[in-house]
């Protein structure tokens, strides 16, 4: 693959991954402040890449599927939200402990990113992450008071 291509990709990854975080904000918060987790990180995962699909068929396992009908059901998601005009993305919270543990599989800098993120967020605010095929994205958002009182659904 010439450079030209190379960088036309990765630029084009890059919107898909801010794409991701500004389609997703309202739910990945509302997912953190349900999560009961003190301190949470909301991950967007493509699930479309080699990461965030092989993380889906792991939480779809764990939720009671078998490998053959967790990869179909990925298969399946991707179809539905291709047909929906929308980016194939799964959303999740982890603890900080848990990012740390996966993260560093999708990019030798992951680990890094991460210091930073944590070490820039200030209190009311959580990290998020945005898995794509070639990179990751992180952002910052406000959990605010009126975020925590939404009711659940």
């Amino acid at each position: 693959m010439r450079q030209n291509e190379k960088n036309r990709l990765c630029k084009r990854e890059s919107t898909q991954r801010h794409s991701m975080l500004d389609d997703h904000t309202s739910q990945i918060k509302k997912l953190m402040c349900d999560s009961g987790i003190t301190d949470p990180i909301g991950v967007m995962l493509d699930i479309t890449g080699t990461y965030g699909r092989q993380m889906q068929i792991a939480w779809n396992i764990r939720n009671g599927m078998t490998e053959a009908e967790a990869e179909k059901k990925v298969d399946e998601l991707i179809v539905y939200f291709d047909g929906e005009g929308k980016f194939p993305t799964h959303l999740t919270v982890w603890t900080w402990q848990q990012a740390e543990i996966l993260m560093p599989m999708t990019s030798p800098t992951a680990l890094e990113s991460l210091r930073k993120l944590k070490w820039a967020i200030e209190p009311g605010q959580a990290g998020v992450i945005a898995v794509g095929r070639h990179g990751n994205s992180y952002g910052i958002v406000a959990l605010t008071e009126r975020t925590l009182a939404e009711p659940k659904e």
